[in-house]
Parts: C-alpha cells; structure tokens; sequence
C-alpha cells in the first residue's frame, strides 16, 4: 500500500448491511460462537491496516436476520465509500451483505442517535410445511383468526411497560418502550406478515409479541386480555417466544 494510503485521515463511515442470521450466533460477537460482527469486522481491519471496532444499532438474536441493521466504524480507510463497500462485499460470504456505505460527522453514533426501528416477522400459516421458507418464517400449522389478533394489536402501540414480553437475563434500566405503530398482513400463500415499529425493543419483545399474537389467534386468549398482561409484568402470563428464524430487522431510523 502506498504511503499517501497509508495517511488517509480518520474518518467515520455509517454502514448498512444485510444478512441471513441462520448461520450465526446473533449479531454481537461472544465467546465459541460466530457472530456476524466476527465476520465483518476483521474485513475492515484489513482494509484500514488497523484493528477497528464497529458499533451496530443494536443486537440482533441467533438465527434473526436483517435487511437494514446499521453500524459505524472509524478508521482511515484509503478508499473512497463506493470502492470501500465492493471491496468489502467481495470478501464477505454470500449470506452477508453490504447495501450503502457513507462518510457521516464523526459525532454520528449508530446507538444514541438511532430515534426509531422496523421490525417484520414472518409466520408461515399453512397445513404443509415449504423448504423455501423454512429458514427465513416460522412454519405453523394451527389454524389462526387473524382479525382476532389484528384487534389485540391496537392494545401494545404506545408507551408501556413491557415487562411480560421481555426474554430472560435481560439487564435494562427501564421496561417502558413506545410502539409507534403495529401491522398484521396475510398474503395469498397464507404468509403472515407482522410490521412493528417502535422507539426501541427489550430483549426478544418482538418474537414473545408474535407469540401471544398466536394465542390469541388460536382462541386461548382474548384481544381486551392484552391489557392485563402488560398490567401484571409477568412473562410467565404471556405466551410463547416466537421462533427466531422469522424475525427480521428492517429499517434503523435516525435524527
């Protein structure tokens, strides 16, 4: 590398990438385990000829995917964002991708300045299982009323405590989070889709949302019971946790 490359200034660059959580460990690396953050950021270490470290939006669960995470990284790199982002996808493997590349104000944080986030679950409600979905939804075969559950969803948009649908070992200063919005769809392949957008998300909140969702569809709970279970903070009460593999994360929106 020339020495003109190797003077490059610092320079933080936001990311946005995509990938297919199947083969990982989730998106934050750990120990004996291969996280997606494991994959990426020896790629740009490389490619700055310094160990960078980079900041991601957030969490994603083993087996979850996305199709907008979004992180940071500060590092000299001696490219510009277009060259940077092909280079880099020329080293990933194929279930990991980089969409957009951009140089951003080094004060630009990819966690404090995040304001809201899409999430979609994918819930394959049909008699026979498809092997073209089975990485990517949650088959489930149970008949579901999807008005029923169209009608309890109205019950979590807004700010509450969301203490019955938070995962264990979860370490937070508040359970209140604000649901800005909550969306159920069902396609003609008998796919349904759930779209939540909020301010931010407990651990495993959204899988254990779709999870009650299905209870209610199958007639174990009523929508008005929704109330009562974010009234008890219980995760006990609520229903199960929704299969990882359906999850995706969509869209970080910023300031």
């Amino acid at each position: 590398m020339k020495e003109k490359e190797l003077a490059a200034p610092v320079r933080n660059v936001k990311m946005v990438v995509e990938y297919d959580g199947t083969n990982y460990a989730g998106w934050q690396s750990q120990i004996n385990a291969l996280a997606i953050q494991d994959i990426i950021e020896p790629k740009l270490s490389a490619l700055a000829c310094r160990k960078v470290h980079i900041l991601a939006s957030g969490r994603t669960d083993a087996g979850v995917h996305a199709l907008g995470q979004v992180f940071n990284v500060k590092a000299p790199f001696p490219v510009d964002d277009d060259r940077l982002m092909r280079i880099l996808n020329s080293r990933l493997p194929n279930d990991i991708s980089i969409k957009s590349a951009e140089t951003v104000p080094m004060n630009f944080h990819s966690i404090r300045d995040a304001v809201s986030k899409k999430y979609r679950y994918f819930l394959y409600n049909s008699r026979d299982p498809s092997a073209w979905l089975a990485r990517t939804s949650w088959f489930f075969p149970a008949e579901l009323d999807i008005d029923r559950m169209k009608e309890a969803v109205r019950y979590f948009i807004g700010k509450h405590d969301f203490t019955s649908f938070m995962g264990k070992n979860s370490s937070v200063k508040t359970t209140v989070r604000n649901i800005l919005s909550f969306d159920i769809t069902k396609d003609e392949r008998g796919m349904i889709i759930f779209e939540i957008v909020g301010e931010g998300f407990l651990r495993h909140m959204v899988r254990n949302l779709v999870g009650t969702l299905t209870d209610i569809g199958r007639g174990r709970m009523a929508p008005d019971d929704i109330p009562k279970l974010i009234a008890k903070r219980d995760r006990s009460q609520a229903g199960p946790t929704a299969a990882a593999r359906g999850l995706f994360l969509v869209e970080v929106n910023y300031k």
